[in-house]
């Protein structure tokens, strides 16, 4: 189960990255050209079953440098992956008409480059394409962008103005973070989602948090960080962004308006005073994380029409004692409720058809109430969680003893070697042994299929390891002398 808390944690290392705004969260693995390289003067680069080139790595000093607009008499259409990564003597640049793509990585680190051409042509600027290019200080970007993506020009700390140009959709995680000398920055209506941390450790976002707690943008709220104690959202506000209020101790009661539709990613989390957050009907989708590490929260009410409990929703919520989920709700995604230690029953409703890994490990007080025969009830059952169905009945009593636990008085010790020394040699002489069939069980240690002398040495050995205060496993116990 280690692993559930291993994913769980990515969700925490998500907001490691505001401390780190310049180390850019894991992408998909590149596609591998398989086309072969082929090089003319500075550049490498591939041809595609098109007939365009791609640039894959430059080779130069650096300078000034335009990129040509052909090479092997083909039209270079796009910078590759990392092809001018880390390049320390780069100062200017010019992309030339016809590119449309500039990959992940593509400038990243080219700390000397003050000056970017970017033609009209690109459509796509990819992840962490400009990050950490330090002394550039301004960039227009091209008019057929419909996203900026993450971390792009994360990093730019000499970069003091920004355009965001109409028809840009989507702006990404960190896209601007660590900016540190961005002041100005305009964004258009076409604008309609803006990811995480997007502006983080810019003046332009310290300058909106004076103006207002709730710094929104298009119906986003982007940034509630200096908001504290009955916090009420302003009504417009359609989405509540990524990490808007995430890692703040301010707030203790959250009230959303009717206008949001949608809570982000890791809205809420570590918010460690918030008791409470009233959720309205007019939501109808919930980022996973939303209230990770919110160990003060005590009481939430799902709204009709959610369909998804996201991936570690309610993660570390120690103190919560009250969930209640609609019967909209299809899915309930990996550890959702893991650790919530307060937890003492959860309704969940015939709706429900898919239940993730770990969902709810660590909820060591939690009764189920379950429909027969729904997928909660096969969970329960499966996953050895206690439950009650919802029409009466109650699951059946396991009593059957502990593995070593032959006289099932709750201990394991030398009365249990003893019984099973005497059984085995009842049984050896042809009498009956004594024992019942789950005491057959537990005496079988070594799940050989028999109960004997090995089986008490084994029970002898475990107990005096456990006097001593050193845990161990009969798995464990056996293992080693096989």
């Amino acid at each position: 189960m280690k692993h559930y808390r291993l994913i769980a944690a990515l969700c925490a290392a998500l907001m490691l990255t505001a401390a780190c705004p310049f180390v850019p969260m894991m992408q998909e693995t590149a596609t591998i050209s398989a086309h072969a390289e082929e090089t003319e003067g500075d550049y490498t680069y591939t041809v595609d079953d098109d007939g365009n080139a791609t640039i894959t790595k430059y080779n130069g000093e650096g300078g000034a440098v335009t990129i040509p607009s052909t090479l092997g008499g083909k039209p270079v259409t796009a910078i590759g992956d990392e092809a001018f990564k880390s390049c320390a003597g780069l100062t200017a640049l010019v992309i030339p008409a016809g590119v449309t793509s500039i990959g992940e990585r593509a400038f990243e680190s080219c700390k000397a480059l003050t000056a970017v051409t970017i033609p009209a042509s690109v459509t796509e600027i990819a992840y962490s394409a400009f990050l950490d290019c330090k002394a550039l200080a301004a960039v227009t970007l091209p008019p057929h962008l419909t996203e900026i993506a993450g971390f792009a020009f994360g990093g730019c700390t000499s970069l003091t103005a920004v355009v965001i140009p109409e028809g840009v959709e989507t702006i990404g995680n960190s896209a601007f973070s660590g900016c540190t000398s961005l002041t100005d920055v305009t964004i258009p209506a076409s604008v309609t989602d803006i990811k995480g941390d997007a502006f983080k450790g810019t003046p332009w976002l310290e300058a909106q948090r004076e103006v207002s707690p709730y710094v929104v943008v298009n119906g986003i709220l982007i940034d509630a960080s200096t908001a504290e104690g009955v916090v009420v959202v302003p009504e417009g506000v359609t989405r509540i962004g990524e990490h808007s209020f995430a890692h703040i101790s301010g707030p203790t009661n959250i009230v959303l308006p009717e206008s949001v539709t949608s809570i982000g990613m890791s809205a809420f989390t570590y918010c460690k005073q918030l008791n409470y957050v009233n959720i309205p009907e007019s939501v109808t989708s919930i980022g996973f994380c939303t209230f990770q590490g919110c160990e003060s929260l005590l009481s939430v009410t799902i709204p009709e029409g959610i369909t998804s409990i996201g991936g570690y929703m309610f993660y570390g919520c120690t103190a919560l004692t009250e969930v209640n989920i609609p019967e909209s709700v299809t899915e309930i995604e990996n550890g959702a409720f893991m650790s919530c230690t307060a937890l003492p029953s959860l309704t969940i409703p015939a709706s429900v058809t898919e239940i993730g890994s770990g969902v709810f490990e660590g909820c060591d007080a939690l009764t189920l109430s379950v429909y027969k025969d729904s997928a909660a009830h096969t969970y329960a059952q499966e996953n050895e969680i206690p439950y009650v169905l919802i029409d009466g009945e109650t699951p059946p009593v396991d009593d059957a003893p502990a593995l070593g636990d032959v006289s099932g008085d709750g201990e394991i010790d030398a009365k249990d070697a003893s019984d099973i020394l005497v059984a085995s040699t009842e049984k050896a002489v042809g009498h009956d042994p004594g024992l019942t069939a789950d005491q057959i069980k537990a005496a079988d240690v070594n799940k050989d299929d028999k109960f004997d002398a090995v089986d008490a040495s084994y029970i002898l050995v475990y107990s005096t390891m456990k006097g001593t205060g050193k845990n161990v496993t009969f798995e464990e116990l056996t293992a080693a002398d096989a």
